[in-house]
C-alpha cells in the first residue's frame, strides 16, 4: 500500500513546503492521496500551491477538507475542489478562490486531497507549499435567497449541465447568466465539478420570473461522472468501492436531489456499478459526439426494467466572455419539461415523472407522445392502449421513428411543420419512445457541424468515417411504459 506522505506545518511566521514523488495506483490502492496540513490557532487564511511538470501525460487533481471531515461519505468538512483546473488556491474567513468554501479556519489537522489522474510509471515529483495568515479580514455575507414569482403549467426549456470558473470553465457566473438569457432558456442547472460554490456565492439569489437557476453538482471521479440535480447541500464524491455508488444515490436522495449518470460514452463512460438513478444524460453536446452510444446504453437499461428519465445536457464550459460565433453553445441540447410550475420543485417533479423530451437546441423541434390519456413517463397496463399518438413540430421533411424494447418498429415521413401520427402499440412492448431523425435537414446540419469542427477541431469522440452512416437525431421523447414498472 502507498506510504503516507509527510505533513505540512505552516506557522504564522513561516510557510511549509513538502516534496514527494507520487506514483500511479496499483490494484487495490486508492486513486486519492491525502496530505496532512496542521493549522495553528488564530489563522484567518490558508494558501496552498502545488507544482509539478504538468503535461498531457501528467495530471493531478487537488482539493481540501478541514478537521471535521471523515471517510466517505462525510457530510462535513469539505472546503473545496479544483480538480485539474488550478494548481493553487486560498480560503479564509473573508473569501476564497472559486471552488472553495470561505469560513471559519478551524485549528487542527486539515487534509489536502490529491487525485492521481495520470501519473507516469516511474512516478511524478511534486511539491506542495502552504502558508497561513492571521491578518484581519472583512466578513463576506452570502447573498439572500430570493423567491421567484413562479410561472404556471407549461412546457419549459432548459439545460441540465453547465460549468463556471468555480470548476474548469473560464467564465464567471455572471457571464453564464447572460449566456442563458441569450440562449432563451427557462431554467439552468449549475453543475460545477465536486463543489457548489458558484451556487452559494451567486446563483442562489440570481433567479427571476423569466429564468430559473437550479442547484447541482457534477460528481467527478476516475471512473465516471454523474450529476446530482436539485441538491440542497454538497455530497461526497470520493467513490472507490463497489458499494459506494449506492451510498452516493442515497446521499443525493437525502439531500433532496436526483441522480443522473452523465455522458455514458467515450472518453468518460460510467465504469462504476450502476446505482438506482432517477435520470440519465442520453445526449451531451452535438449529437455526433458519440451520443448514439449513450442512447443504446439507455435502451439496454430500459429493457432490463429500469424506469429512468432521459435528459440532455450541453456540458457547456462558459468562456471568459460571450462569443456568439462559438458553435454548440449553452442549450445544445435542450431538455424540455412539462412542469406544473417553473420552480425547483416543479422541475424536479417533471424530471422524475418523465414528462420530458430532449431536442437539439432551445429552438429545436418538439416531440410529444401520448397513449390512453397518459403522457411520456406514464405507466399503462399491458394491452390497455391500442395506439400511440405523436405530435411533432418544427421538423418538416425529416423522419419520425417509433422505438420499442424490440428496436425500431415504425418509420414515417414528417410531411408538415405540425405533424400528428397515430401508430399501433407494438405487440407485447414494455415501452415505446419516439425520435426525430434528420432527413431533409441532414445535409445542412452536417455541413454546419463540419464548418464548426473545421474551426475548432474534430472532437476526439467523433468518428469521421462513420458519420455518413450514423442516424442524426434532432429530438428524443421519453418512453411510455406498459406492464409492471415501479412508479
Amino acid at each position: 500500500m502507498r506510504t503516507t506522505p509527510g505533513t505540512l506545518r505552516p506557522t504564522h511566521s513561516r510557510p511549509s513546503t513538502l516534496g514527494l514523488v507520487v506514483r500511479p495506483p496499483v490494484s487495490g490502492e486508492s486513486h486519492y492521496l491525502y496530505v496532512p496540513v496542521d493549522i495553528p490557532c488564530g489563522v484567518t487564511r490558508l494558501d496552498v500551491e502545488m507544482t509539478y511538470d504538468r503535461n498531457p501525460d501528467n495530471l493531478v487533481d487537488i482539493g481540501l477538507f478541514d478537521p471535521r471531515a471523515g471517510a466517505f461519505p462525510t457530510q462535513e468538512g469539505f472546503r473545496g475542489w479544483s480538480g485539474g483546473a488550478r494548481d493553487s488556491f486560498f480560503l479564509g474567513q473573508g473569501g476564497a478562490t472559486p471552488g472553495y468554501v470561505a469560513g471559519e479556519m478551524l485549528p487542527g489537522r486539515w487534509m489536502i486531497l490529491l487525485g492521481l489522474v495520470s501519473i507516469p510509471d516511474g512516478g511524478l515529483p511534486l511539491r506542495l507549499a502552504a502558508r497561513v495568515s492571521n491578518a484581519p479580514v472583512d466578513e463576506t455575507d452570502n447573498p439572500d435567497t430570493t423567491v421567484s414569482r413562479y410561472r404556471g403549467p407549461g412546457w419549459y426549456r432548459g439545460d441540465c449541465h453547465a460549468h463556471t470558473f468555480h470548476s474548469d470553465a473560464k467564465g464567471a457566473p455572471e457571464v453564464l447568466h447572460e449566456e442563458a438569457k441569450i440562449a432563451g432558456l427557462d431554467f439552468l442547472f449549475i453543475t460545477d465539478h465536486n463543489n457548489m460554490t458558484a451556487w452559494s456565492n451567486y446563483f442562489r439569489s440570481a433567479s427571476s420570473e423569466e429564468l430559473l437557476f437550479l442547484p447541482g453538482m457534477e460528481i467527478t471521479t476516475m471512473d465516471g461522472h454523474a450529476n446530482a440535480l436539485g441538491i440542497s447541500r454538497w455530497v461526497d464524491f470520493r467513490m472507490e468501492l463497489p458499494g459506494d455508488p449506492a451510498i452516493l444515490a442515497r446521499q443525493v436522495g437525502a439531500a433532496g436531489g436526483l441522480l443522473s449518470i452523465n455522458h455514458d460514452k467515450p472518453p468518460i463512460p460510467w465504469r462504476h456499478p450502476r446505482p438506482r438513478m432517477d435520470c440519465i444524460e442520453v445526449w451531451q453536446r452535438h449529437w455526433l459526439a458519440a451520443n448514439d452510444i449513450s442512447l443504446a446504453r439507455y435502451d439496454q437499461l430500459l429493457r432490463k426494467g429500469r424506469r429512468i428519465t432521459a435528459i440532455g445536457g450541453s456540458d457547456y464550459h462558459q468562456p471568459a466572455s460571450i462569443d456568439l460565433s462559438v458553435p454548440f453553445r449553452l442549450g445544445t441540447p435542450t431538455t424540455v419539461l412539462h412542469c406544473e410550475e417553473l420552480s425547483q420543485d416543479g422541475v424536479i417533479r417533471a424530471i422524475k415523472s418523465g414528462q420530458a423530451y430532449v431536442t437539439e437546441a432551445p429552438n429545436g423541434p418538439s416531440i410529444v407522445l401520448e397513449a390512453n390519456g397518459s403522457g411520456m413517463g406514464g405507466i399503462l397496463p399491458s394491452g390497455s392502449a391500442q395506439s400511440i399518438c405523436t405530435s411533432i413540430s418544427g421538423a418538416p421533411g425529416d423522419e419520425f421513428v417509433l422505438v420499442s424494447d424490440k428496436g425500431e418498429c415504425a418509420r414515417q415521413a414528417i410531411d408538415s411543420a405540425e405533424f400528428v401520427s397515430e401508430l399501433p402499440v407494438p405487440q407485447e412492448a414494455i415501452f415505446v419512445r419516439g425520435e426525430i431523425q434528420a432527413h431533409a435537414s441532414r445535409r445542412q446540419l452536417l455541413d454546419d457541424a463540419f464548418a464548426a469542427f473545421s474551426t475548432n477541431g474534430l472532437p476526439r469522440v467523433v468518428d469521421a468515417s462513420a458519420i455518413e452512416q450514423t442516424p442524426l437525431r434532432r429530438a428524443l421523447s421519453n418512453p411510455i411504459y406498459f406492464g409492471d414498472w415501479n412508479p
